[in-house]
């Protein structure tokens, strides 16, 4: 019996050894969170990005995650690196010298045949850009300040969505290129580049409206849905026979046209071939925007969706 006791008291003994030394190891690497890339890290430095840890910080308050709703307590989220949505490098205001940098984005998203084919949401630093459609490509502009930002893609509609999420750091007008992936856990980003743009170059969320014959502003936005195998040909977009530009297959586009008052037509043709065709037509009073979705197929451009909003 006086054995059996020995033995459980050794046991315990070491038990409580092995949880001091867990204990000790713990505080000696105590994480903490990067404030520059939202990385969790332990030592001096950040192993993600290079950045210092902070000293002496007091306790910061709680705030919930736009993007995935997780509770945080310092600049970035620690789950999805999310930017606060009050810190100083939102994406919608200037630094404390009044700069703003161009952001020109260009993703490639892949199509899925039967699995994850889900919408993903766009953001940097927390900010909705765009709700991407399942396999359609996007283009756009956003206006930075210098320095370093999150950019995250987001299932859409989930209660546990799959995300994806990247860091860039600008310090010039940039066009930012890459490809995701949608999976069932996660959304990957592959083809990450940044190339350095010229304020004179034309972004494609940013160009000088096209005057067509009149005054009105009319906001053009156009889907191009990407086919998997056939009829992937370019389209040639005329407004009231007018030449305006040639849409590369899946790219989506918008732009603004100055058009007149009266009854006008949007005609989408198969490049390089008038007899494949598709059309919309409406009547203009004021300035508007017109949206709609067109499909290359084999004998003609299918138009749909279309409509025009005041």
């Amino acid at each position: 019996m006086k054995t059996t006791k020995r033995f459980f008291a050794l046991i315990l003994s070491v038990l409580m050894l092995i949880t001091c030394c867990v204990q000790a190891a713990a505080e000696e690497e105590e994480e903490w969170m990067c404030p520059a890339c939202g990385a969790a890290a332990t030592g001096n430095f950040c192993s993600k990005c290079g950045e210092k840890k902070p000293e002496g910080e007091s306790e910061a308050e709680t705030w919930t995650c736009p993007t995935c709703g997780a509770e945080c307590t310092d600049n970035f989220c620690s789950k999805c690196g999310t930017k606060r949505p009050d810190s100083d490098k939102a994406t919608d205001e200037t630094d404390e010298n009044g700069e703003t940098i161009r952001l020109d984005l260009d993703i490639a998203f892949e199509k899925n045949a039967y699995f994850s084919t889900y919408n993903v949401k766009l953001f940097i630093d927390g900010e909705l850009i765009t709700t991407m459609r399942h396999g359609i490509d996007y283009t756009g502009t956003a206006y930075v300040t210098p320095g370093k930002h999150v950019i995250s893609f987001q299932e859409d509609s989930s209660s546990y969505p799959s995300e994806g999420n990247t860091i860039v750091n600008i310090s010039e007008p940039s066009l930012y290129r890459c490809e995701i992936h949608a999976k069932i856990d996660t959304i990957q980003i592959t083809g990450e580049r940044i190339e350095t743009i010229s304020e004179e170059q034309a972004g494609p969320g940013e160009k000088e409206p096209v005057k067509v014959d009149g005054s009105l502003v009319l906001r053009v936005s156009i889907e191009f849905r990407k086919n998997g195998i056939f009829s992937q040909y370019d389209v040639d977009m005329y407004f009231d026979d007018i030449f305006i530009a040639t849409l590369p297959h899946g790219k989506n586009y918008e732009n603004t046209l100055l058009v007149s008052k009266g009854p006008h037509m949007i005609t989408f043709c198969k490049s390089g071939s008038k007899s494949i065709r598709g059309t919309c037509s409406f009547t203009l009073d004021q300035d508007a925007a017109f949206y709609c979705k067109i499909e290359a197929e084999r004998n003609k451009v299918d138009v749909r969706n279309d409509k025009l909003s005041y």
